[in-house]
Order: C-alpha cells, then structure tokens, then sequence
C-alpha cells in the first residue's frame, strides 16, 4: 500500500479547488502514514526486553574479559604442589592399556 502511495499510483493529484475527492485522498495519506508507523513503532518496541538484556549481558562478558587474575599463571615462582612427570591414566573401556 505505501509503495502505491509513495510512487503515485494513487491519483490524489493537488487540485487548486477543495473536493471531497482530494479530502478523501489527504484523509487516505494521514490514516495510512499513522498505521504504517504505528506498525513500525510496535514492531521495534517489542524488542526492547531483549536489548536490554544484550547491553546487560555483553557488560558482563567485557567485565570478565578485562578481568585480571589474582594469581600470575605465566610465573614460574612459587612451590609446585603436585608433580606429574610419573603419571599414568587408564581409560574406563581398556584398563589394562596405560597412557603415558
């Protein structure tokens, strides 16, 4: 309907003299301007739960991301607690098969 109005297919052509034809055509404009954008605002106003959720949720994820560790995992400093140069693992199927 808009592509018909907006490319002047509707013959509401501007007439020196008021008639209730060019009434009725400016009336047809405004009613269906008001419809379409009314659309268009609900359409987009139905969204903004969830934009709000997205803002909320990306700052979260910025936070941990910019987040800096308490404890420096690239230092060799420090005692290691547990040594796995001797360490052997079986899988659950083949227990007698040892993976080193």
């Amino acid at each position: 309907m808009s592509y018909h109005i907006t490319n002047s297919h509707v013959n509401c052509e501007p007439v020196p003299i008021v008639t209730v034809l060019s009434v009725v055509c400016f009336a047809f404009r405004v009613f269906s301007a008001i419809v379409f954008s009314s659309q268009a605002v609900g359409s987009a106003s139905s969204f903004a739960p969830d934009y709000g959720k997205a803002k909320s949720a990306a700052a979260h994820i910025f936070a941990l991301l910019d987040r800096v560790p308490p404890i420096d995992t690239y230092s060799t400093e420090g005692t290691k607690l547990v040594s796995l140069s001797r360490a052997h693992m079986a899988h659950m199927a083949a227990p007698t098969l040892l993976l080193e």
